[in-house]
């Protein structure tokens, strides 16, 4: 296997060394491209493309859909979306009642925060933590369970070579 089709086809089977290696490369070319302001974001978009397939062929050696990671995927948008929209507000209300001072929100000082909005900032961290851990299990039932040791309905087993061709 090449690193065209490691990378660029959801069709086939891969290792789990071979799916470790792929994970790697796109985690340093995410971490690279933070450092980038417009690369950057093309970067993102193309690794969670390659991800999607790498994700894919490896699901497909343990005799799994790739749609299976679609689950993941959205329950993360869902959890991402939940930390946003509730806690954010939440943040928002809690930091327009310091400014304004008295009221329901008690009496502070410009700039301060309330409960409300403490609240929402550990709402806010609570869902963020809880994609990232989805995430990391998924990926480390992915990379840990062992593929189907002979043929199954996506192909052959990987070959023994753990690294794609130049």
């Amino acid at each position: 296997m090449d690193w065209k089709t490691l990378f660029f086809t959801a069709d086939g089977r891969i290792s789990r060394q071979s799916f470790w290696i792929g994970v790697l490369i796109l985690f340093g070319a995410n971490a690279i491209g933070h450092w980038l302001p417009f690369v950057g974001f093309v970067i993102w978009a193309v690794s969670v493309y390659c991800a999607v397939c790498i994700n894919s062929k490896r699901l497909h050696d343990i005799g799994k859909s790739g749609w299976l990671q679609a689950w993941v995927w959205g329950a993360i948008a869902v959890l991402m979306v939940i930390g946003m929209a509730v806690g954010g507000t939440a943040m928002m209300m809690g930091w327009a009642g310091g400014m304004h001072g008295g009221g329901y929100y008690g009496n502070m000082g410009p700039g301060m925060m309330s409960g409300v909005g403490w609240g929402g900032l550990g709402l806010f961290a609570l869902m963020m933590g809880l994609s990232c851990i989805l995430w990391l299990v998924f990926i480390l039932w992915m990379g840990l369970t062992p593929g189907e040791p002979g043929a199954n309905k996506y192909g052959e087993p990987p070959a023994a070579s753990p690294l794609p061709a130049a």
